[in-house]
C-alpha cells in the first residue's frame, strides 16, 4: 500500500500538488491552532522580554535620523543583543504594516509575532524537502516533511515569538545552499548561503558552528587535478569571498547596532556564554547541576521533543548517516554531519541545556531519520511487504498520535488562568497570596493581596527562614505555579538542606498546608496520557490530591525538562493554609537551628590543599644542605659545574635528537640540550608522580638511564650515519656549541654585575619566583607545596621552575646562584633555538636552489642576526630617550639617566589598561625567574619541531619517524602548557596553521583528506600534551577562564614604535616582492607564458573582487577608529597576498618561506586579538598585552630575520640611489634597536643595594645591605638586613623537610615573607596579590590568614596566639626586625613569656651572643 502510495504521488503531479497543500496546511494548523495559548498573557519570559524590546523600537522620524548611528539616542537600537536584531526588525515591520488598521499594544504584538514563528518553520519544512529531494529522493523529502510537521518541539517552539524557530529556518537554507554549492560549485549559491548565514547570526549568535560545513562545502566544490591546484584554491577564494562579503553585507543591514555598538554585542554575547556554562549561578539554570553532558539532551529531546519513536529513529539516522559518509564518502552526506555534530558536541557540552538549543540540528536529524526508515521500509517490503507496511504505519501514526496530544494542551485554558478562576471563586476578598519569586504568576487576580515572594532560592540560613516562616504564617494560600523550585531545589539537598526539608514537610502536609486546587494540560489524545512526572527527579513524594490524568498513563517517560512545560502547560498547586501555625512552630518543625548548623559545618573548606599523606611525605625531607652536595669553597666553581651537566644532558639526549631531527641540515644537534632537558624533566615527573620514588637526585639520575636506553633503542639504526656526521661536522659543531657558550657567558656576565634577588622599588617578583623555586626543590612529592599558603599546594604552572630545579640538584649548586644561572641557561637555550630554526631553513631554501654549502658567510650571518632581532635588540623608546637626552642636555645643560624600566610600558601613561609592553631583552635583563621567560626556549623549538613535521608533508617518511615526531611534539606541548599556559593557544594555533596549510599547499590526495589529516595531527598532539600531564590537570584549577571584550586600544604610532624594526622588514619585503611580480614588464621579460597565465589569476575580476572585499570590510570598521586593528589586518592580508604570488612561481622555495608566513601571521594574530579581546580577571589589560605581545615579538622577529634575508637574495630590482638610501635606513633601523641593550645594561647593573663585586649568589647582597626605605608599610627607621640572612642560613642548617612558618606579611613586592623566599619553608600566607590570583575561588580565605597573622602577631593574649599556632601547624615562629617594625610592642614580647605553653627560642641560642636588633626564631612543640 505505502509503495502504491509512493508509486502514484511520483506519476501524478496532481496528486504530488494535492499531497503537499494537505501537509502544509495541517502543518500550519498545527502552528497556529491555540495561538492565544497563554490566555491573553504572558507566560514566556523571553517572549515577554523580546516582545518589549520590539515595542520600545520605532522607525526615527524627522529629527530622529539625526541620531540614527548614535547607540545611546537611536530609536532603532534594541538595546540589548541577547537576541539577534532582525527577528525586532520583522516584527517592528509587521507592526507598522498592520498599524493603518490598528496599532498592536505589547499583547497584541504576540499574535503576528507567532503568526510569523509559524511561516518561519513552513518554510524550514520547504527547505528540508529541497535537500532530500536534491540528495536522497522525492520519497525520503515527503517522509521528512511529514515528520518535521509533525515534530512536537517545532510545533510548541512555533507558537512562541522567540528566535529559536527564525535562527533555525536561516541555518537550514544556508545548509541547503552549502549542499548546492558542493554540487555545482556556483558563485550564486554562495551568496545565498552568505545571505541566509548573515540572517542566521543576526537572529541568534550560537549557528556559528555552521561555518564549518560552509567552509567544507567551499573546499571539496569544483574538482582539480594536480596541474590545476592554484586556480581551484582560488576558485574557493573567490566563492568563499563572495560568501563572506554578501554575509557581513547582510549582517550589517539586519544587525546595523551590533557593528556601532560592538561592544555592549560581545558584552552580551560573553554574558550568554558565561551562562551556558554555568560561570554565573543564574537560578533558572539550577535544574541542571549533575546532569549528564549529552545525554540529558538526547533523552529529554528523544522522549518530550520528538516522542519516543521519532526520537529514537532520528539518532539512529544520525549514527546511519555518519556510518555512510565514512564508508561511501558521499558529499552531501559530510555536509549533513557536519550540519549536526560539531553543533551537538558543542552544545552538548553545555552545563545548561534548555532543550530549544537542539532546534537548529532537528531538520537534519529528521531527514537522518526519514533516510534511514525509508531504506529500512525499502528492503523489507522485498520480502515480506506487510511488515514494511507495518513498520511505516507504526512510526507515522505513533509520531501522529504524540503530535496531536501534544496539541491537546493548547485546548482550554492555561492552567494559571484555571487556578486564577478557582481562586476568584473560592477565597475572600482581601485574603493573602504567597508565590515563589524566579517563577510565574497567577494573573486576573483581583481582591487578594499578593506577598513579597518566598526566595527559596537565597541560601540557607536562619535568616532565611525567619522571613520565609514569617510569609506563611501570614498567608492564606500558596501557590506553586510551576515545579521550577521544587522540583530542582531539593536535587540540591547539600546546598539547600533546610529548604529541601521545607518542600518535604510541605508536601506531606505537616506546615498546615493542604493541597487544596491542582490543575494540568497533559499530552493526551484518544484516552492515551504522555505524563510528565514533576516528582520523577526528586526523593519527595507527592501530595494529598494531587490529580493523576484518567485514562492510560504512558508514565516511563519520567522528568520532562522545565523548559519543555513551564510555559505551557505548567501543573499549577494552590495549597490552603488549614493549621494556620505561627512562625516559631513552622521554624521548629522545618528543624531550621539544627540544619543550619550541620549546613555551616558542612560548608566547602579552602580547596588546593595537600591531602595528609601528601603533607607528610611533603615533610620527611633532610635539611637544605642535605640538598646540595657542593661544599661552600666548591661554589665558586657553579658556572663549570652547572654548564657540564647541562652538556651531560645534552649528549644523553643527542641520539634521540638526531634521530628526531634528522632530515633538517644540523639534524637538531644544536637544540639537544634544550630536547634533554625537558625530556630528563618529563621523566623524572613522571616516575614521581606514579609513586616510583621521591623526588631527588636518584630521581632524576634514573631519568637520565631511562633517556640513554631511550635514545639508544630510537636511534640504533642510524648510528652508523650518526657517527660519519658527527666526524665530518666537527668544525661546524664547535661553531655552533660557541653559539651557545658564547650567549651563555654574556649573560652570565651581565647577571654578575646585579644578581641580587631582591630590591625594594625595582626588585620585580624575583621573591616570588625564587620562593617557588625553593618550595619545588624541597618538595618531595607532587604538585609542590605552596610557599606562601601552607598546607595548600602550588596553583601555578612550575614545570619551568621543576626544569631549573633539576639542575640545581644534578650540579649541586646552591638556589641563589642557581637561580641567575637558570636565567643564563633559558637565555642561552633561546640563542641557540633561533639560530637552528632559521640557519636550517636558509640553508633548505639555498639546497632547493641547487646551491649546497654551510660556508655561506649569509646563512651564518642572518641566524646570528635572529638571536640580535629576537634577544637583543630594543623597542623605539631607546632611541627616544638618547634624542630627549640630548634636547635636555643642549637646552638645559642637564645629563638625563637612562631609564631602562620606562621602554617596558611603551603605552599611554594614563592609560587604565596598565599594559606592560616587554620583550625578551629586557625580561633577561631584569630577570625576574617567570613563567614567560623559562617557555620562549620550548616554545622556539616546538615551532623549529613542528616545521620539521610540516617539511616531511607530501614526501615519503618513515611511520616511526612521524610517529616519534608527534608524540615529541605532544610531550613539548604539554610542557608549554605546564611551563606557561598562556603560550599554550598560539602554539596549538601555529602548529594548526602550518600542518592544515602545508597539507593544503603541499600534501597529496583529496583537499578535505589533506586537511584532515592536517587536523587530526594537531589533535592527537594535543591529547597527548594532556595525558602526559594528566595529574597536574587533575590538581589545576583555572578560576579566570574565558576572554571579553576589550575596553582597551592600541594608538597606532605607539605600536609601530614597539615593532618598528619588523614593519620595516616586513614593509621592505613585501614591496620588493610587489615590484618583482606586479611589474608586468618585469612579469613578461622573466616568466614564461604557462606561469604567465597562472599569474593572470591574481588580476581582473578576481583581483576586484578581493579588493572590493577589503574595502566594505574598512568601510565596516572605520567608524571604530581601530587604525591598529585595520593595520594589522592589512599587513596579515599583504603578507598572505606575496607569499600567494611566490606560491604560484617558486614552489619549490615557497615551501621554506610559507613557515616564517605562518609565524608572521600568527604573531599578527596575536597583536591584533589584543585588539579585540582581553583574558578575564586581567587588571585593564596588563597581563593580555604582556603576555602575548612578547610571544608576537619572538615569531615577528624571527619571521622577519628570513623576510630580510630573502631581501638580500633578492634581485637588484631596484636602482643603486633607493637601494642606498634603504640600506642607510636600516642601518639606522639596527643602530636604534642597539641603543636600548647598550645603555640599559649599564643602568640596570648600577639599579641596586650596595656596589659589590661581581657574583652569581642571588643574597649576598644581604651581607651588607641596610633596608632604610620601602621595606614595609610606613617604615620609619632603617635596619640591617644581614640579621635576617644568618636566621635563614640556620633555618637551612637545622630544619628538615618543610615544616610550617609564621613571618612578617607586607605588601607586595616589599620584605614581607623574606624567610619563605629564601628558605622554601612554607608560609601561613604569602604576598596577599599573587595567593588571591592563584586561588580566586578561596580568596576570602587567603584574606582571613592574613586577618590572623596580624593578629597572631599584634595580640598580648596568648591563648590567641597558641589557637593559631595550632590551627595552621605552625612549627617556627619568626619575629625580625620587620616583624617589630609592623606589629605592635606588646604583642611581639608575648613569644618570650610562652616557653611553658611549648614556644621556646631556638635562635639565637641562650649562649650566643645577640641583641635585641638579631632577628628571634621560635620552635613550637604541641
Amino acid at each position: 500500500m505505502s509503495s502504491f502510495i509512493f508509486k502514484t504521488i511520483r506519476s501524478n503531479s496532481t496528486i504530488k500538488v494535492g499531497v503537499f497543500v494537505v501537509i502544509v496546511f495541517f502543518a500550519l494548523f498545527f502552528r497556529l491552532y491555540g495561538l492565544n495559548w497563554d490566555n491573553n498573557t504572558l507566560f514566556h519570559p523571553d517572549e515577554r522580554a523580546f516582545l518589549n524590546q520590539v515595542h520600545n523600537i520605532k522607525f526615527p522620524q524627522g529629527s530622529e535620523w539625526k541620531g540614527l548611528l548614535d547607540i545611546e539616542t537611536s530609536v532603532l537600537h534594541p538595546g540589548s543583543f541577547n537576541w539577534g536584531s532582525f527577528p525586532h526588525y520583522v516584527l517592528k515591520t509587521t507592526q507598522y504594516l498592520i498599524s493603518p488598521f490598528k496599532w498592536l499594544d505589547l499583547y497584541e504584538l504576540r499574535f503576528p509575532g507567532r503568526v510569523i514563528m509559524a511561516l518561519s518553520d513552513l518554510v524550514t519544512i520547504g527547505f528540508i524537502y529541497l535537500i532530500c529531494k536534491e540528495n536522497f529522493s522525492r520519497r525520503i523529502g515527503v517522509l521528512a516533511v511529514i515528520f518535521a510537521s509533525l515534530a512536537v518541539i517545532h510545533i510548541q517552539l512555533s507558537h512562541f515569538f522567540t528566535v529559536d524557530v527564525l535562527m533555525t529556518t536561516m541555518s537550514t537554507g544556508t545548509i541547503y545552499f552549502c549542499l548546492r554549492i558542493a554540487r555545482y560549485a556556483n558563485v550564486r549559491d554562495s551568496i545565498l548561503a552568505g545571505v541566509f548565514f548573515g540572517l542566521a547570526i543576526a537572529t541568534k549568535f550560537s549557528v556559528v558552528p555552521l561555518v564549518l560545513p560552509i567552509i567544507y562545502s567551499h573546499i571539496i566544490s569544483g574538482g582539480f587535478t594536480a596541474n590545476d591546484r592554484l586556480s581551484h584554491y582560488v576558485g574557493i577564494l573567490k566563492r568563499l569571498i563572495g560568501f563572506g562579503a554578501v554575509s557581513i553585507l547582510v549582517l550589517f543591514l539586519t544587525q546595523p547596532y551590533m557593528f556601532l555598538d560592538f561592544g555592549k554585542y560581545v558584552g552580551d554575547i560573553s554574558t550568554q556564554s558565561s551562562m551556558v556554562r554555568m560561570n554565573v549561578d543564574w537560578p533558572f539554570t539550577r535544574q541542571y547541576i549533575d546532569t549528564q553532558k549529552y545525554w540529558y539532551q538526547i533523552s529529554q529531546l528523544t522522549k518530550w521533543g520528538l516522542g519516543p519513536i521519532l526520537g529514537a529513529l532520528c539518532w539512529i539516522g544520525l549514527i546511519h548517516l555518519l556510518v555512510d559518509s565514512i564508508r561511501r564518502k558521499f558529499q552531501h552526506e559530510i555536509i549533513l554531519i557536519l550540519s549536526i555534530v560539531p553543533y551537538l558536541l558543542l552544545t552538548g557540552w553545555f552545563d545548561v541545556k534548555f532543550m530549544r538549543y537542539m532546534l537548529p540540528i532537528i531538520p537534519f536529524l529528521l531527514i537522518g531519520g526519514s533516510r534511514t526508515l525509508f531504506v529500512m521500509y525499502e528492503k523489507i517490503i522485498r520480502t515480506r511487504k506487510i511488515l514494511g507496511f507495518v513498520l511505516m504505519g507504526f512510526v507515522l501514526l505513533f509520531t501522529l498520535h504524540y503530535s496531536l496530544a501534544f496539541l491537546n494542551i493548547y485546548s482550554g485554558h492555561h492552567p494559571s488562568k484555571q487556578a486564577s478562576d478557582w481562586l476568584s471563586e473560592n477565597s475572600e476578598e482581601g485574603e493573602v497570596i504567597a508565590q515563589e519569586h524566579w517563577d510565574e504568576g497567577i494573573p486576573h487576580v483581583k481582591g487578594l493581596k499578593l506577598q513579597d515572594r518566598l526566595e527559596m532560592y537565597e541560601p540557607d540560613s536562619v535568616r532565611k527562614f525567619s522571613k520565609i516562616t514569617r510569609q506563611l504564617e501570614q498567608a492564606d494560600f500558596l501557590i506553586l505555579v510551576t515545579n521550577r523550585l521544587y522540583a530542582t531545589i531539593p536535587r540540591l539537598g547539600e546546598r539547600y538542606p533546610i529548604s529541601t526539608n521545607y518542600y518535604r514537610l510541605l508536601f506531606e502536609g505537616r506546615l498546615g498546608y493542604e493541597l487544596v486546587f491542582h490543575a494540568q494540560r497533559q499530552p493526551s489524545f484518544l484516552g492515551i496520557t504522555y505524563f510528565e512526572d514533576p516528582f520523577a527527579r526528586i526523593d519527595i513524594e507527592k501530595p494529598d490530591g494531587f490529580i493523576y490524568p484518567s485514562g492510560f498513563l504512558i508514565d516511563w517517560l519520567g522528568w520532562a525538562d522545565e523548559s519543555f512545560n513551564v510555559y505551557d502547560h505548567p501543573q499549577v498547586m494552590v495549597f490552603k493554609n488549614e493549621a494556620n501555625l505561627k512562625n516559631y512552630e513552622l521554624m521548629e518543625l522545618i528543624n531550621v537551628g539544627s540544619l543550619n548548623k550541620k549546613l555551616m559545618k558542612s560548608e566547602k573548606q579552602a580547596g588546593l590543599q595537600l591531602s595528609h599523606d601528601q603533607l607528610t611525605r611533603q615533610r620527611s625531607g633532610g635539611t637544605w644542605n642535605d640538598l646540595f652536595y657542593l661544599s661552600d669553597s666548591l661554589q665558586k666553581y657553579s658556572v663549570i659545574f652547572w654548564y657540564f651537566i647541562l652538556q651531560i644532558i645534552g649528549l644523553v639526549a643527542l641520539p634521540f635528537t638526531l634521530r628526531i631531527f634528522w632530515r633538517i641540515p644540523d639534524k637538531g644537534y644544536i637544540v639537544s640540550k634544550i630536547v634533554g632537558l625537558i625530556l630528563v624533566s618529563v621523566l623524572t615527573w613522571i616516575i614521581v608522580n606514579l609513586g616510583i620514588i621521591h623526588y631527588g637526585v636518584v630521581a632524576i639520575l634514573i631519568s637520565l638511564c631511562l633517556l640513554i636506553l631511550l635514545s639508544i633503542g630510537i636511534a640504533f639504526q642510524k648510528y652508523g650515519d650518526m657517527y660519519q656526521w658527527l666526524k665530518s661536522n666537527m668544525k661546524r659543531l664547535l661553531l655552533w656549541e660557541i653559539v651557545l657558550l658564547g650567549s651563555f657567558l654574556f649573560m652570565i656576565v651581565l647577571r654578575s654585575y646585579n644578581p641580587d634577588l631582591w630590591h625594594p622599588f625595582r626588585g620585580g617578583e624575583k621573591p616570588m619566583d625564587f620562593a617557588y623555586l625553593n618550595a619545588v626543590i624541597r618538595s618531595s612529592v607532587f604538585p609542590p607545596y605552596d610557599p606562601w599558603y601552607s598546607g595548600g599546594y602550588l596553583n601555578y604552572y612550575y614545570f619551568g621552575q621543576f626544569m631549573v630545579s633539576n639542575l640545581i640538584r644534578l650540579s649541586g649548586v646552591i638556589p641563589s646562584i642557581g637561580y641567575n644561572l637558570a636565567v643564563a641557561t633559558f637565555f642561552s637555550l633561546t640563542a641557540v633555538s633561533v639560530f637552528s630554526l632559521i640557519s636550517n631553513l636558509v640553508y633548505l631554501t639555498i639546497r632547493s636552489q641547487g646551491r649546497l654549502s654551510w660556508k655561506n658567510w649569509l646563512t651564518w650571518g642572518i641566524g646570528i642576526f635572529g638571536i640580535f632581532l629576537v634577544l637583543i635588540s630594543g623597542n623605539i623608546d631607546g632611541l627616544y630617550q638618547v634624542i630627549t637626552g640630548i634636547k635636555e642636555y643642549f637646552q638645559n645643560g642637564i645629563i638625563v639617566d637612562f631609564d631602562f624600566w620606562r621602554s617596558s610600558r611603551m603605552m599611554s601613561p594614563n592609560s587604565q589598561g596598565f599594559e606592560i609592553t616587554e620583550f625578551p631583552f629586557f625580561t633577561f635583563l631584569f630577570s625576574d625567574l617567570h613563567a614567560h621567560m623559562m617557555v620562549i626556549p620550548i616554545v622556539v623549538t616546538t615551532y623549529l619541531l613542528g616545521t620539521v613535521y610540516f617539511l616531511d608533508i607530501g614526501k615519503s617518511v618513515s611511520t616511526l619517524t612521524k610517529v616519534l615526531q608527534i608524540i615529541v611534539l605532544g610531550i613539548f606541548f604539554g610542557v608549554i602548557r605546564v611551563t606557561n599556559t598562556w603560550d599554550y593557544p598560539t602554539a596549538v594555533f601555529f602548529l594548526m596553521l602550518i600542518l592544515c596549510g602545508g597539507e593544503l599547499l603541499f600534501g597529496y590526495g583529496h583537499l578535505v583528506k589533506r586537511v584532515f589529516r592536517g587536523l587530526v595531527v594537531v589533535a592527537v598532539v594535543n591529547v597527548i600534551s594532556y595525558v602526559v600531564f594528566l595529574p597536574f590537570h587533575m590538581n589545576f584549577e583555572l578560576f579566570n577562564n574565558g576572554v571579553e571584550f576589550s575596553s582597551y586600544r592600541t594608538e597606532l604610532w605607539r605600536f609601530s614604535g614597539i615593532h618598528f624594526s619588523f614593519l620595516f622588514i616586513i614593509f621592505t619585503w613585501i614591496i620588493i616582492k610587489m615590484k618583482k611580480y606586479l611589474d608586468l614588464k618585469t612579469l613578461i621579460g622573466n616568466f614564461d607564458s604557462n606561469s604567465t597565465k597562472r599569474f593572470n589569476i591574481f588580476k581582473g575580476a578576481h583581483f576586484r573582487l578581493i579588493f572590493g572585499f577589503l574595502l566594505l570590510v574598512t568601510i565596516i570598521f572605520i567608524p571604530f577608529s581601530w587604525s591598529t586593528f585595520l593595520f594589522i589586518l592589512a599587513l596579515g592580508l599583504f603578507i598572505s597576498f606575496m607569499f600567494a604570488i611566490e606560491y604560484a612561481y617558486n614552489l619549490g622555495t615557497s615551501r621554506y618561506l610559507f613557515v616564517f608566513v605562518v609565524m608572521a601571521l600568527t604573531g599578527l594574530s596575536l597583536l591584533a586579538g589584543v585588539e579585540v579581546l582581553t583574558v578575564k580577571g586581567d587588571i585593564g589589560r596588563m597581563n593580555t598585552v604582556f603576555k602575548f605581545y612578547l610571544q608576537a615579538w619572538t615569531l615577528l622577529s624571527i619571521s622577519s630575520t628570513y623576510f630580510l634575508w630573502d631581501i638580500f637574495r633578492a634581485p637588484n630590482i631596484f636602482n643603486r640611489l633607493v637601494r642606498n638610501i634603504w640600506v642607510s635606513v636600516f642601518c639606522i633601523v639596527v643602530i636604534a634597536a642597539l641603543i636600548y641593550p647598550a645603555l640599559s645594561i649599564p643602568a640596570r647593573s648600577k639599579d641596586r643595594f650596595d656596589p659589590i663585586p661581581p657574583t652569581l649568589d642571588g643574597r649576598k647582597y644581604m651581607e651588607t645591605a641596610q633596608c632604610s626605605i620601602n621595606c614595609y608599610k610606613s617604615q620609619e627607621k632603617p635596619f640591617v638586613i644581614n640579621n635576617d640572612l644568618k636566621a635563614i642560613k640556620w633555618l637551612q642548617n637545622n630544619v628538615s623537610g618543610s615544616p610550617v612558618i609564621v613571618e612578617g606579611v607586607t605588601d607586595l613586592y616589599m620584605w614581607g615573607n623574606r624567610i619563605s623566599v629564601y628558605t622554601g619553608l612554607p608560609a601561613v600566607i604569602g604576598w596577599d596579590w599573587h595567593q588571591r590570583q592563584q586561588r580566586v575561588g578561596y580568596a576570602r580565605d587567603v584574606t582571613q590568614r592574613g586577618i590572623e597573622v596580624e593578629k597572631f602577631y599584634s595580640t598580648a593574649a596568648t591563648n590567641t596566639a597558641l589557637s593559631f599556632l595550632d590551627k595552621y601547624d605552625v612549627k617556627y615562629v619568626i619575629v625580625g626586625d620587620l616583624e617589630r617594625g609592623i606589629y605592635s610592642s606588646i604583642g611581639i614580647r608575648k613569644f618570650d613569656r610562652m616557653k611553658i605553653f611549648g614556644l621556646r627560642q631556638v635562635y639565637p641560642a641562650e649562649d650566643q651572643p645577640h641583641d635585641e636588633f638579631s632577628t628571634k626564631i621560635y620552635e613550637y612543640v604541641q
